[in-house]
Parts: structure tokens; sequence; C-alpha cells
């Protein structure tokens, strides 16, 4: 799928405004204009292959999601409500249908979880990716070498994630990466978003709808578009925004 289709999907959704929409196309537009030139003579580097992971899907609605690494794990080890399944080489992750009970009490129980969630925790050996949909919730990573997946509204928090295929449509992004190769995507809708690079080596294209970026390395923003490089950049992040401002910095270039 192309950036035209993701926008409009995500338009489609819901997830976006028409005038979200617009804005991130008209961008989109300026955007491909300008680098057309350049990309002709590009050449195109080595996306992270999804077969090389086994990945555990996580579908959720209103409950809090943990994933951490955990090196000594030999299988994922998942606590919470939830039900898991085998699904091809990985595993996947929903919420936990409650038994048949009472009628009164388990209206009640459902309400309850509706309203106040729940925390769902992943631990996943070396090996593993983590996709993620989530209605609402916020959800922490941490350590996880590639994190996919559409959040509906909630804050996302990335600590040492090494590669990312994310939409979120609300709420605020925290994230600590660490790109060495490959092609990854954020998209957000609506909210702020940090990003720190640690030993990373990427080039960032960004589109802001409706935001101002505050650049702390080698990364610059020229009406709505966003430019960067970390380090030799043999790797390439797309950042799409609807509204909100970004924050990009290099923690290579402070040290």
């Amino acid at each position: 799928m192309d950036e035209h289709s993701r926008i409009r999907a995500l338009l489609e959704g819901g997830r976006i405004t028409q005038e979200e929409a617009d804005t991130l196309l008209e961008a989109l537009h300026e955007l491909e204009a300008e680098e057309a030139p350049a990309l002709q003579n590009e050449v195109k580097p080595a996306a992270v292959p999804p077969g090389e992971l086994r990945w555990v899907k996580v579908i959720l609605h209103s409950e809090d999601l943990e994933a951490r690494l955990a090196p000594s794990l030999e299988q994922p080890l998942i606590k919470g409500q939830v039900e898991v399944h085998e699904e091809g080489s990985g595993f996947l992750v929903t919420r936990q249908r409650g038994k048949r009970r009472e009628r009164g009490a388990y209206f009640f129980e459902n309400v309850l979880r509706y309203f106040e969630g729940s925390e769902v925790k992943v631990h996943l050996p070396a090996g593993w990716g983590l996709e993620v949909y989530a209605t609402s919730g916020d959800v922490e990573v941490e350590g996880i070498p590639f994190v996919r997946g559409k959040i509906g509204s909630g804050d996302v928090e990335l600590e040492d994630v090494q590669g990312l295929d994310l939409r979120i449509a609300s709420g605020e992004l925290e994230a600590t990466l660490r790109l060495t190769q490959g092609e990854h995507q954020l998209v957000m809708g609506s909210g702020d978003a940090e990003i720190r690079f640690v030993g990373s080596s990427v080039q960032i294209a960004g589109v802001l709808g409706n935001g101002e970026l505050d650049p702390r390395g080698n990364f610059s923003q020229r009406g709505r578009l966003v430019k960067g490089l970390v380090g030799q950049g043999a790797g390439k992040l797309s950042i799409q925004m609807g509204n909100g401002d970004l924050t990009l910095e290099d923690r290579g270039a402070s040290a």
C-alpha cells in the first residue's frame, strides 16, 4: 500500500478528518515533487523482512499493553485477561471472553472492564516481533526488534525499538529508536511525537499537517516538509502527522 492509499484508508476508517487528509495529501505531493529527482539515482535500502521474525499479534479494546524483550525465554509469556491462540508460526492474543454467569453479574463485570480496562503484559524472546491493534489504551514497548500495527486512542512509549510500522489515530508518542537499516513508517492523526535516535543510521522524510518541528540534530523543516539525517542514513523513516508537534533528537550528535 502506497502513502496515498494509507492516507485514504485512515480517512475511510474514521481515524483522521477530511481536512487532515487533504492537508496530508497536499503536503505529500509537495514532498514527492521535491524528492523525485534525487530518488532517481537512489539505491533502495533493504527493508527488514517480516519472515525473519515470528510474531505475536495482540488485539485489544480498552486494555493497556506492556511488551518487553526477555532474551532468557524460549517462548512468549503472556499475562492478563486474554486468550492466546496459535496463528501460523506465531500467536494471536485477544481479550478474554467472560464465562456465562448470572446475567446481572456478567453484565456488570463487562461494563467495568469496558470503562476501566486492564493491563496485558507480553514478554518476548529474541527473534519475535509485536503486532498490536488497540481501540484505546496506552502501549509501552521496550527492546522489541520490530513493532507494527494500529492504535486508535492512547499514549505510546517505545524504548530501544529497532523497527516500526505504526499508525496512531490520537495520542502522544515518546520513542527511543535504534534504526540501522530497512524502511520504517510512522503515521499519526492527532498528537505530539518526541523521537530520540540512539545508535542509529537513518534518513528521515516527514510531513507535518499542522505542527512545528523541534530539531535537536541534523533535522530541518521547510513549510510542511521535514528532513533529517542520522549517521550515514542506511535506513529510511517516513513520518506523517496530521495535527501535532514533532521533536527529533539525535543522541549521537549531542553526545
